[in-house]
């Protein structure tokens, strides 16, 4: 696996080195926020941009909305541009969540903390009819003992696509591969319209899909045949625009496990954001005026 995303490292630098250099910072803040849908493009070169959220979230296995996993949720980005078309990231992310047995009286815990470095470069700049292409890398590094997730790196490798289909209109889409406990397909659509130069807002749909073999952990139950997980959700938001670097969002969404050995299990939740930029301007060598020495 780790050989595999290495060739994907690779595969990315060896296409962004080959491309045509072309300015993508642009005078309002770009963020991925409050969407699962990663950009197609990039901050820009000497960008240093911040993007941050809390959720809280509640999930039930049972048909009962108010039983279950409940708790918050957050995520800290730092966006790098180190050159027009490609971008490094720095999160960190950390999750809190309690569970209410049946009984109403036993409680387990859930935390995780991971940190995760990604890598981010715009192939296709949008022209017309062309949409916008990108690629997405990422590894990150999860707690150890964690239940939910397996206890070891876990890599994920996107194609990022953006079209802008009228001039406040946008469909974005990503699609890719990721590790949770199983290699996992992961995809999102989304919709953003701009209502006015100030704000904009979103409709999403997004989820997971992976098959399970063997004898699994707790936390997926316990099967020597092969188990089948699709995990779809929708959710939208709404982001301001204070000023031309700084923005802030909410967002809400649900979700349903589709084809899962507990189809019952929904979720919901709700979140804010905030997300900021500085611009760093390429120093100039100062000329001579005077000709000759």
């Amino acid at each position: 696996m780790s050989k595999c995303f290495q060739l994907l490292f690779a595969s990315l630098l060896l296409c962004l080195s080959a491309l045509q250099v072309r300015a993508q910072f642009s005078e309002t803040i770009a963020s991925d926020r409050p969407c699962m849908t990663n950009a197609a493009t990039t901050v820009g070169a000497r960008v240093l941009q911040f993007q941050v959220g809390g959720d809280f979230a509640q999930s039930t296995l049972n048909s009962r909305w108010s039983s279950g996993f409940s708790g918050g949720m957050g995520e800290a980005v730092i966006r790098v541009g180190i050159a027009e078309r490609l971008e490094v990231n720095f999160t960190v992310a950390y999750m809190n969540m309690s569970q209410e047995k049946k009984n109403n009286y036993s409680t387990n815990q859930i935390e995780d903390l991971n940190y995760a470095f990604r890598l981010r470069g715009n192939v296709v700049k949008a022209n017309g009819a062309i949409p916008s292409i990108g690629l997405f890398a990422e590894v990150s590094f999860p707690k150890k003992g964690t239940p939910m997730y397996q206890n070891s790196i876990r890599p994920k490798f996107l194609i990022l696509i953006e079209q802008q289909l009228e001039s406040r209109v946008k469909l974005s889409s990503n699609i890719g591969m990721t590790w949770l406990n199983a290699p996992t397909l992961q995809y999102t659509l989304n919709l953003s319209v701009a209502v006015s130069p100030r704000v904009s807002m979103y409709l999403e749909h997004f989820g997971q899909y992976y098959a399970a073999y063997g004898n699994q952990t707790n936390y997926l139950g316990s099967n020597d045949l092969k188990i089948d997980y699709w995990y779809p959700r929708i959710n939208g938001g709404v982001s301001f625009l204070v000023t031309n670097d700084l923005q802030l969002d909410v967002q809400s969404g649900v979700g349903k496990w589709l084809v899962s050995p507990n189809p019952e299990q929904r979720d919901w939740y709700v979140g804010i954001g905030l997300s900021y930029r500085m611009r760093f301007k390429q120093s100039q060598k100062k000329e001579n005026a005077a000709t000759g020495g």
